[in-house]
């Protein structure tokens, strides 16, 4: 099944480059806060970025990223495709920024690996130039698997830097 979604995820936003205006790539840096009950981490995150948008109000974006510890886990590897909207603000290259999606999350701890489909959303500014974009955003996952009770959830703050592609 999730080979399935990860399948349908990249087909959806490598098939809409057909349709894009513009294609933009680069990377994320970000903190991630985790919480399970009382026990709270912080670790430094990297991700990759490709944000494909046929208008200048929505977009597909696919991100790979990896972040440290999180609960119980070591460190954690994720990939996710998400629709993204913008509302521009203004006429100065400001937008505030929506997406959803879905995440597959591997989590790696000393006993082994598990992992968990779960939705993702996250929020933001970003300003946008001519040749490029950067942005200040939150992003929510879920770590570890649907049997982790309660759950724990990770949320990275983080700033990205992406610069436009000429196809």
């Amino acid at each position: 099944m999730k080979k399935l979604v990860l399948s349908a995820m990249m087909t959806v936003v490598f098939g809409s480059n057909v349709l894009a205006d513009e294609l933009l790539d680069g990377f994320a840096l970000s903190s991630a806060q985790s919480t399970q009950g009382d026990i709270r981490n912080y670790s430094p995150g990297l991700s990759g970025l490709f944000s494909l948008r046929p208008n200048r109000y929505y977009g597909t974006e696919f991100q790979l990223g990896l972040f440290g510890q999180s609960g119980p886990f070591d460190y954690n590897i994720w990939v996710d495709g998400a629709a993204t909207g913008f509302l521009p603000v203004g006429d100065g290259g400001f937008n505030l920024y929506a997406k959803a999606g879905l995440a597959l999350i591997y989590s790696f701890e000393s006993n082994g690996v598990v992992s968990i489909l779960a939705p993702t959303y996250g929020a933001g500014i970003e300003y946008k130039g001519k040749k490029g974009a950067v942005r200040l955003g939150v992003q929510h996952y879920n770590v570890g698997n649907v049997s982790l009770s309660p759950s724990l959830s990770a949320n990275l703050i983080g700033i990205s830097l992406l610069r436009r592609i000429d196809y």
